[in-house]
Formats: structure tokens, sequence, C-alpha cells
């Protein structure tokens, strides 16, 4: 795979990133990032307060911070994140995601098995929030496990807190379906852009947590610090939401798709369905719809195909 600095998304298109690490200090970050004039500005608990986003912002982290205990009041942190600022997909943009990837490297930090990279993406220009978020409900129904798969990015690795931080949808929605029209499941609830049940800040995929109404939040991709990765990650994620937006996924193939699901898994229990092994021929088929060069078809299967390599 190679960084990219143009990935072919609209430029009128925002979205962001997280990049949690572990191994180095908060003030080791901050200090580097000064001298490298980086645009990243060091502020704790920075997701309690209403910003601009126009700059990084570095911060402690709950799942992968552990406090040093130094001077009293003065809180000092091993391992954090660090929150885009808005980005685009503009040459500009990937070589300053680029020079925060190096600098972390540098610093010695790493990608523990308690870090994500949480991606979020802006779909206030949606044709049709509810159509969108429906669709994608069906898209996670019947492709989860080649879509958890991909996200894992670097290597197979089950993130150890997927349970607590980033549940899989997929296996909720198929057992409430079992004895549920689809659509019926989707319309039970008030505000019908979303399930009841899914799409918390605890799920894979987050809707209904976000401050912002017209934001979707990817949780499922693994932590990495290769820049590589994590804007193949954005791609995926961009061009998802993209296809969906645009009508490449067929509603009236979906609903076939989704009942040959659900006839497959109909006498599973939930937690078995939380097994299912990813597909190859699944992938191909999601990959066909979302890659928009034969770039992103590359860059997909490449990473797809490196986590399977290293599944034991």
């Amino acid at each position: 795979m190679e960084y990219r600095t143009n990935l072919g998304i609209d430029k009128d298109q925002t979205f962001g990133v997280e990049i949690e690490f572990a191994d180095a200090t908060l003030s080791a970050v901050k200090t580097q990032s000064e001298k490298a004039h980086l645009p990243i500005k060091y502020m704790y608990h920075h997701y309690n307060r209403r910003l601009p986003y126009d700059v990084w912002y570095l911060d402690e982290d709950t799942s992968v911070s552990k406090e040093l205990f130094g001077k009293p009041g003065i809180k000092r942190f091993v391992g954090g994140e660090l929150s885009s600022k808005i980005l685009h997909d503009t040459p500009c943009d990937w070589l300053e995601l680029q020079q925060i990837c190096h600098m972390l490297q540098q610093l010695n930090a790493t990608a523990s098995p308690c870090c994500s990279n949480h991606i979020t993406v802006d779909v206030s220009k949606a044709r049709n929030q509810k159509a969108l978020y429906e669709t994608l409900t069906q898209v996670l129904a019947i492709y989860e496990p080649e879509i958890y798969s991909f996200y894992m990015g670097d290597s197979y690795l089950e993130r150890t807190t997927m349970d607590d931080y980033a549940k899989l949808i997929r296996p909720r929605l198929l057992t409430e379906q079992k004895s549920q029209l689809f659509f019926e499941t989707l319309a039970r609830n008030e505000r019908s852009r979303y399930l009841p049940f899914v799409f918390t800040n605890l799920d894979a995929v987050n809707i209904k947590g976000k401050k912002n109404p017209n934001q979707v939040e990817f949780r499922y991709p693994n932590g990495t610090l290769s820049e590589k990765t994590i804007q193949n990650n954005i791609n995926f994620t961009v061009k998802l939401l993209q296809a969906i937006n645009s009508g490449g996924f067929k509603r009236y193939k979906l609903n076939r798709q989704v009942s040959k699901v659900l006839s497959k898994t109909s006498n599973m229990q939930e937690e078995e369905l939380y097994a299912q092994p990813p597909r190859d021929q699944y992938f191909e088929q999601l990959v066909d719809i979302i890659a928009t060069s034969e770039q992103d078809q590359e860059d997909f299967h490449a990473q797809y195909q490196k986590v399977l390599r290293t599944k034991h």
C-alpha cells in the first residue's frame, strides 16, 4: 500500500480520526509537536467542551492512559489520544497525518491491544439521513464479519476493549429480527434514524452518542500508528457511506440478502453469531460496490488479506 495524497473524495466531505497510543507521555508528545511546529494543542478532557477542531487535541484516554504520580495537583499520563482537526482529502491534511504518525513512532509510542482509531464522518449533506441509516443497518447485518476483519488493520487482533467500547452490532440485529420484520424493528423507535438498542457510543458504530447529530462514528478500527493503515481505514469508511448515500447498495438486493442471512442464522444463539468468520466472497462484493478506483480495490484487498494471513 502506498500513502496517497488524493483519495478521490469530494473536497467538501469532512472527516476526523482519533489516534490512541501507549508508551509515550503526553508531555513528550506535547514537547515534540511544538518542536516540529505541528498544530497540536494539549487540552485535558477536551471532549467535554465545545471546540472548533481547527487543531489536533492531545488528551488522556481512560482506556489506554496510565497516570504518573509526580507533583501534587499535576496530572501526568503515559498514553493517550490525539483527536484530529476537521480533515479533508487534501495533500496538506494527509502530510500532517503522516508527520504526526512519524512523530509518535520516533517517541517509541505503540498501539497496544487496548488502542483504537475511531473515525468520524460528517453526513449532514446526505440526501436522506433516515434512508442512509436504514441501509447502513442492513449492510452491517450482512457484512459485519468482513468489515470487522478489515478494520483490524495491521494484523489479526481481537481488541481487548471491543466488548466495552465498540461492541459488534450484527448479532443483536439478527437476534432481534428473528421475530420481527426488518423495518418494523427500525420503526419501533421514535427517532427512526437508529435502532433503540444499538448505535450508541459503546457500539462499533455510534450515531446517537455523538454531540453532532450529523456525524457517524466508526469505532471498529484497531489502534495503529501506521499512516497508511489509518488513511486506508478513513478511505474505506468514507467510501462505504458515500456508496450508501449515492444508491450503490440496491435495497431490493439487500432485502434478499438479509432474508438469506436470517434463514442461515435462525437457529443460532446470539453468542454463536459473534463467532461468525469473515467470507472472502462477501468482502469482494463489498469492495466492488464501495471502491471508486483500482487503487481503492488494491488497498482494501491488501489490508483485508494481510489481516487474514496473520490469524492463527
